[in-house]
């Protein structure tokens, strides 16, 4: 009984009001998913097999309808995204005592998914008809048993699919943690490795910078040697020249000294 009422509609709330009008069922109620309010719902109104009326939930979910006696009523609840519903309603009635049946019903509408077979939907959740021994609307409950429990196996086929959805959705989210964990430590991977390599360039600069600044030193350290050198042969070929001058000049005044002395001997 809890999956009919989930399913369809519950309870007449108030029958048999006579008000002066022409003689008709005030339909009102609501549709909901689960406990929720559904607005947006179409509900499109067959009489006879004809297009009668339409109208769309409101944020509350309530509607309200008026059928007029002695015809059959289909109304069709739609909404995308939700597998539809249809009530019949047979407003014949037999021995008409007032004018005016007050009928109040739910009706319960799921998500559509992928999978379910929905064909028995083509056909009402319920009936509703005029009960002459209690003079008030009633469902049809031989119909609504049989209509339990073909739902009933809709229902086991809906548990089945949202427990694989939810299975499914737990492998996606442990796979794509699994992909993000994957990919985060290709990542770290990536850097430690950007960071070696970056460290090992460092150092071969460092080591390059360090062989060229000492290249440079030895080169200054052998232009250095080289001016000392070439500054002591400079000096060494200067204090050689001097000495060559002194020791002419030394000569020439040694030759002009024996030059006077043999002229004043010969002088003498």
């Amino acid at each position: 009984m809890r999956i009919w009422i989930a399913s369809v509609l519950l309870t007449v709330i108030c029958v048999c009001t006579a008000v002066g009008q022409d003689a008709h069922v005030a339909l009102s109620g609501g549709v909901k998913e689960g406990r929720k309010n559904l607005e947006g719902v179409k509900i499109t109104i067959t009489k006879d097999g004809r297009a009668d009326k339409s109208l769309v939930t409101p944020v509350t979910g309530k509607f309200n309808l008026r059928l007029e006696l002695n015809a059959v009523y289909v109304a069709d609840f739609a909404k995308p995204g939700y597998v539809s519903k249809r009530v019949s309603f047979n407003t014949n009635v037999s021995q008409p005592d007032q004018e005016v049946w007050n009928f109040d019903f739910l009706v319960d509408l799921f998500p559509d998914v992928e999978g379910l077979d929905k064909a028995i939907f083509v056909n009402p959740v319920a009936k509703v008809q005029y009960n002459d021994k209690f003079k008030e609307f009633d469902y049809d409950l031989d119909y609504s048993m049989e209509f339990q429990k073909a739902e009933e196996q809709v229902f086991k086929r809906l548990e089945q699919i949202s427990k694989d959805k939810a299975e499914e959705d737990r492998k996606a989210v442990k796979a794509e943690a699994d992909r993000l964990a994957q990919e985060d430590n290709l990542r770290k991977a990536a850097q430690e490795k950007a960071q070696a390599e970056a460290k090992r360039l460092e150092q071969e600069r460092q080591a390059a910078a360090a062989k060229a600044a000492e290249e440079q030193a030895a080169k200054a350290r052998a232009a250095e040697e080289e001016k000392q050198r070439r500054a002591a042969e400079a000096k060494s070929a200067e204090e050689e020249r001097i000495r060559n001058e002194q020791q002419v000049v030394a000569a020439k005044a040694a030759e002009e000294q024996a030059a006077k002395a043999r002229a004043a001997e010969e002088e003498k």
